[in-house]
């Protein structure tokens, strides 16, 4: 347990180093198709027509105005399931899971995910499974419940390259190795954050700094300096340039 603590403030100490993004404000362009889509929400009268501008809505609003998303994802739920627009009940109760969960709303989002999960699975639809999973793992992974959310991460293994999500697969690697390290199995942590590497250059996704954090962690646990610091000052440049900024390191 004192392993698994050390893991995590190591891994905190060096993501408040290489700093969090600030919330942009919202784009002018989103403010006025928002504003155009919700006059035409009041007056449209086809329900297949206003659930598409509830998620078009929401869309604008995405991660800059948090709580407007989930304020007009909450009224699609309600219109789709008074209207019994199955298809769209699950997207919405997919698409819900992640402003809830950054809002810290952690139990509510795995409610919708598990909802949206069962629609999805009653209605034959797997491909929309592999972000909502990856979602729910992430939710489980925050609650410390590792094993739990690892289950999420391996069905993506499976799951991401049938539908060619190059992403979802290099994120599912980079969990599995976080879990693997919090959990103490430097050698199944090291594979997974490094398969994760090799995915994210060979789609030119730029989420490397994590994944080099979490190998300089693996090498400072198995006391090789040398490594560790050559990670570390790979997922600090690359934490830099994520923000546009350049530093020689």
């Amino acid at each position: 347990m004192k392993g698994t603590r050390r893991t995590i403030a190591w891994s905190i100490g060096l993501a408040v180093v290489l700093g969090a993004p600030c919330r942009a404000q919202i784009p002018l362009a989103n403010k006025h198709r928002i504003d155009s889509l919700t006059a035409l929400l009041a007056t449209c009268t086809s329900d297949t027509a206003r659930l598409a501008l509830c998620a078009e809505i929401a869309d604008g609003y995405g991660s800059y105005k948090v709580d407007s998303t989930i304020a007009v994802l909450e009224r699609g739920i309600a219109l789709a399931e008074r209207t019994d627009h199955v298809k769209w009940l699950a997207q919405f109760n997919s698409l819900i899971t992640e402003p809830l969960y950054s809002r810290g709303e952690l139990w509510r989002s795995m409610r919708h995910g598990y909802e949206a999960e069962r629609l999805y699975l009653a209605s034959g639809d797997s491909l929309p499974l592999a972000d909502l999973y990856n979602s729910m793992g992430n939710n489980l992974k925050r609650q410390g419940a590792w094993t739990q959310a690892m289950r999420y991460y391996r069905i993506n293994q499976w799951l991401a390259p049938r539908f060619g999500q190059k992403d979802v697969l290099a994120y599912s690697h980079m969990n599995l190795g976080e879990c693997f390290l919090v959990l103490g199995s430097l050698d199944s942590a090291l594979y997974h954050n490094e398969k994760a590497a090799a995915l994210m250059d060979s789609i030119h996704l730029a989420y490397h700094g994590k994944v080099y954090a979490n190998i300089a962690r693996v090498y400072d646990l198995r006391g090789d300096r040398g490594m560790e610091l050559h990670f570390a000052r790979k997922a600090l440049a690359i934490g830099y340039l994520e923000r546009g900024e350049s530093r020689e390191l």
